[in-house]
């Protein structure tokens, strides 16, 4: 019964050779800041998404070193940064930061390693 506004730094981890190569996203969290008491879920319709979004911005400029943010769909409704660089090549060759409002705390992802099936 907690929002946290969560950033994270993130780098994608080689996940084998099969079928060409493939990788997967790890993170490692750089600040987990509680926001509200309320849920989530209340949270988010609560909000407005340009609110939300200067909320993120702001939590992550120390991130960005100053530089705006370039938001990046990452599939879990994040918003993805990437220092430097406003190219979405930039995403895989360097580290990005990416906050999010999530009902916990920030931990580290995956919590184990992905297999190829």
């Amino acid at each position: 019964m907690a929002v946290y506004l969560n950033t994270y730094e993130t780098w994608q981890a080689y996940g084998g050779p099969e079928e060409g190569s493939w990788f997967f996203e790890c993170g490692e969290p750089v600040q987990s800041v509680f926001y509200s008491n309320e849920e989530l879920e209340d949270f988010l319709k609560r909000t407005t998404w340009e609110e939300r979004c200067e909320l993120l911005t702001r939590a992550t400029n120390a991130y960005t070193q100053g530089k705006p943010p370039t938001p990046k769909d990452t599939g879990y409704g994040g918003y993805t940064f990437m220092p430097g660089s406003d190219e979405p090549t930039g995403y895989y060759e360097d580290n990005s930061f990416n906050s999010c409002f999530e009902d916990h705390f920030a931990k580290f992802y995956p919590e184990e390693r992905p297999y190829y099936c």
